[in-house]
């Protein structure tokens, strides 16, 4: 173990959006959508991960989640629809046949200054 330092690299982390801690959603769907977020930022700077309106997807298997979780295909699929119903994910199915595009949605008042500032901790 070591100590973390000003300079220490860190290891890789997935962001965790504060509004889902304020939110009725059970811990699966919270991860799910931690893990929908992560992949996102990566289909941000590519063109063939937006739609013709500037509009951002993914594709996340189901399979592929449930094995990154530890869950079954059935939890993943309910917290899929957990997040559907919060309004935090759509879900466009295109042909049969083609993967789902996962859009990922943010409440419309998740700006900074709805949240306190961090503090900061006076310990030695």
């Amino acid at each position: 173990m070591m100590f973390l330092r000003k300079d220490t690299e860190l290891p890789p982390f997935l962001m965790y959006p504060r509004f889902l801690l304020e939110s009725n959603l059970n811990d699966t769907a919270r991860l799910v959508y931690i893990l929908l977020l992560d992949r996102s930022r990566l289909s941000r700077t590519k063109a063939q991960w937006q739609d013709e309106t500037g509009r951002v997807f993914v594709f996340y298997p189901i399979r592929e989640l449930g094995q990154v979780l530890g869950k079954t295909d059935m939890t993943v699929r309910k917290a899929l629809g957990q997040l559907e119903e919060a309004g935090l994910i759509v879900r466009r199915c295109r042909k049969q046949g083609t993967p789902t595009w996962i859009y990922l949605c943010f409440p419309e008042d998740t700006g900074k200054e709805n949240y306190p500032p961090t503090r900061k901790e006076n310990y030695p």
